[in-house]
């Protein structure tokens, strides 16, 4: 059969599809869509139910898991270059392993460029093997390539390496291709969140704590045993999608309400509210993540932008300005006129008088053109300021638009259980109300909602007195510290006092001790200056008598 006269023949809408029954949901081929079964127009208005973030400009339908490169690696060729007999036996295991409709195909006749006619292989296009990737960056057919041979294994574990390990680096294509499209990865906060919210909790066999434990699909030792895992991995995820898609009609509200007041033992009316009161808890929780996820995305450009505007701000002219005040001039040319008075000076007037005028030019000289320049990178650094903030203000805005947008979208898809808000009292709507009251009915601390609500508003009235406990303790704690550390300054004040006074006092010692010495110097002087005159004097009495001796002789 050619695959034209297979793909797109009977297309359904998504009403008709959750109008069929888990089974028949689960093992439905959406190859009947289209060629491109992974981006049909059913398999993107699924996306967007599942996936409030999916954008067909942005993201694309991908296929999981595939056969084609795994029967290269386990039977040595690609299917079309194999014989006729290991055809068939690969299409005999397929569907043995593989839950389907009697009217599937599981390969097509294609043409190669020579006319030369050959067998194709099908993959699995059910439910279960359908999620979204990036367009951008190649990450699908990159995935496809050694050494990752299309093993969705391996490509989570290199999803880990890059949640878990800050230094994920390029070393081969397929990680170049999500580091260029890690905005796309980072809207997950973790493995597990990424696992979570595009439902491949189905590809793990335990979670303890923070490791996930992989189904090992790459390792596999026969093309049946890769078939029979990957199987069981579609069927338990298609039945995941299949009740997150379910249209939650009436009837299936009923159904769930007798479900759960058996489940619970719980009357009629109090299951009712319990059935619709979770179905709205699902979806707000979603409709508040994808609030929470496009804030911490605006945040992050807030505080980007804001550090680039902040050393922007810091940034400073980088030439310097000796600034001299314009009164030192007319005062240095006055002292210097008051300077000819001085002999000595007078004869180099000239040369001070040219120098002075000199500096003078020279400054005023250099002061335009520096304060030019310095304009020219005001007016740059408050351009790029504003510039800056403008790209801030655009993006954050085009961030809040697409947020909104996508929330219009989710709650468009889901206007059926954002309705039953309406059971619920306003100030109780958010999730995590929603849940404390969802849990006092099912673990039975409540026998129906009213008691409940009684609970949730005690439990809110403790929370606030432990609130205001927890403050007034740290208002006292605080307290406590502002008096240790005034009395811890009011000892340091009084040890600086006495310090200074013992430092006053041998000051005070020492200058005395100076003063004493200082006039012992000075009388020692004076006695020597004495003793000098009263040497001269006796010199000039022994002249005197000399003189009257010879005069009389």
């Amino acid at each position: 059969m050619k695959l034209k006269d297979y793909s797109g023949i009977n297309k359904i809408t998504l009403e008709d599809f959750l109008s069929l029954n888990e089974e028949q949901a689960v093992r439905f081929d959406f190859l009947t869509q289209g060629e491109e079964a992974d981006r049909t127009e059913l398999t993107n208005s699924i996306y967007h139910k599942l996936f409030p973030w999916f954008d067909e400009k942005r993201h694309a339908g991908d296929t999981i898991n595939t056969y084609r490169i795994a029967v290269k690696k386990y039977y040595g060729k690609y299917y079309r270059f194999l014989d006729r007999r290991t055809q068939l036996e690969i299409i005999g295991i397929i569907k043995k392993c593989t839950p389907h409709n009697d009217d599937q195909i599981f390969e097509f006749e294609e043409t190669d460029k020579k006319g030369k006619p050959y067998y194709q292989l099908c993959n699995n296009y059910q439910l279960g093997n359908f999620f979204i990737l990036p367009v951008q960056g190649g990450i699908n057919p990159k995935r496809t390539q050694e050494p990752y041979n299309d093993f969705f294994d391996d490509f989570l574990n290199v999803l880990i390496d890059f949640y878990n390990n800050n230094d994920f680096k390029k070393t081969d294509k397929l990680k170049e291709a999500i580091l260029s499209q890690k905005d796309y990865f980072k809207r997950f906060d973790s493995i597990t969140d990424f696992l979570d919210k595009n439902y491949l909790w189905s590809f793990t066999k335990r979670i303890a704590e923070d490791t996930i434990s992989l189904q090992n699909l790459s390792d596999k030792a026969t093309f049946e045993e890769y078939v029979l895992a990957i199987t069981d991995i579609i069927k338990q995820r298609g039945k995941e999608l299949y009740d997150a898609l379910k249209v939650n009609d009436n009837q299936s509200i009923a159904d769930k309400s007798q479900a759960n007041a058996k489940k619970y033992s719980l009357d009629e009316n109090t299951a009712i509210q319990l059935t619709k009161m979770n179905e709205y808890r699902k979806v707000e929780e979603k409709y508040e993540s994808i609030a929470e996820q496009y804030q911490r995305t605006s945040n992050k450009v807030n505080a980007d932008f804001d550090s680039q505007i902040s050393a922007e701000q810091a940034r400073t002219f980088s030439k310097k300005l000796i600034q001299i005040g314009w009164w030192r001039w007319p005062l240095s040319w006055l002292v210097i006129q008051a300077l000819k008075i001085i002999p000595p000076i007078r004869n180099f007037m000239g040369v001070i008088n040219k120098i002075f005028w000199i500096a003078l030019a020279i400054y005023i000289i250099y002061y335009f053109v520096y304060q030019k320049k310095f304009n020219k990178f005001q007016e740059d650094k408050d351009d790029k300021i504003k510039n800056l903030n403008e790209e801030k203000n655009q993006e954050i805005n085009m961030i809040k638009n697409e947020c909104q947008e996508k929330l219009d979208i989710f709650y468009k898809i889901h206007e059926f259980e954002f309705n039953f808000a309406s059971i619920i009292p306003s100030e109780y709507q958010g999730a995590n109300d929603v849940t404390q009251l969802v849990n006092f009915v099912e673990t039975k601390r409540a026998d129906n909602f009213k008691e409940a609500y009684e609970l949730l508003e005690n439990l809110k009235h403790h929370q606030m007195l432990e609130e205001q406990a927890r403050r007034s303790a740290e208002a006292a704690e605080q307290e406590a510290e502002y008096k240790r550390q005034a009395a811890e300054r009011e000892t340091e004040y009084k040890r600086q006092v006495a310090q200074a006074k013992i430092e006053n006092s041998e000051r005070q010692a020492e200058e005395a001790r100076n003063r004493s010495l200082m006039l012992e110097q000075q009388l020692m002087e004076q006695n020597q200056k004495l003793a000098e005159q009263n040497r001269q004097l006796e010199e000039i009495n022994q002249k005197v008598k000399e003189n009257k001796t010879n005069k009389f002789n």
